[in-house]
């Protein structure tokens, strides 16, 4: 199980964290360096928990792959939405954070050639290391 320290002012709450749900080029500028095209509706995929990793001072290497990097945002969801609006995905927001999203890049290219998914490539064990989130207080109106 994978618990993700969440910091509340002094508080420190240690919560479960089962999924991570991502989006895929949301920046244009990487997706034009890949040569991929940029979506009109978001690209979602998943890490499963097993990919997820709390920051800590030892982070594991991969070293028999190249790895690449992006820094995200991450946004703690404090419970399921389904066919939300806009201010009820904004209320569900608990916390907000930093990621590092690693991805075996060469593989996923081969991956996406053969038109298959891509979770060899980016939900391998420890692929998605995240930091604390900072609480966040109310939503502006």
């Amino acid at each position: 199980m994978t618990l993700i320290p969440v910091l509340d002012g002094e508080n420190r709450i240690d919560l479960r964290c089962n999924k991570a749900v991502c989006v895929g080029r949301n920046y244009a500028e990487h997706a034009a360096e890949l040569n991929n095209p940029v979506p009109t509706e978001p690209l979602l995929f998943i890490k499963p928990e097993s990919a997820l990793l709390a920051f800590a001072h030892d982070l594991p290497v991969e070293r028999n792959h190249t790895v690449h990097y992006e820094l995200e945002l991450t946004l703690l969801i404090g419970h399921t939405l389904r066919g939300a609006s806009a201010r009820e995905a904004q209320n569900a927001i608990l916390g907000v954070g930093l990621g590092l999203d690693l991805t075996r890049r060469e593989l996923q290219a081969k991956l996406k050639e053969k038109g298959h998914p891509w979770e060899k490539a980016k939900a391998f064990d420890a692929s998605g290391i995240i930091t604390s989130p900072e609480a966040r207080g109310e939503a502006p109106e």
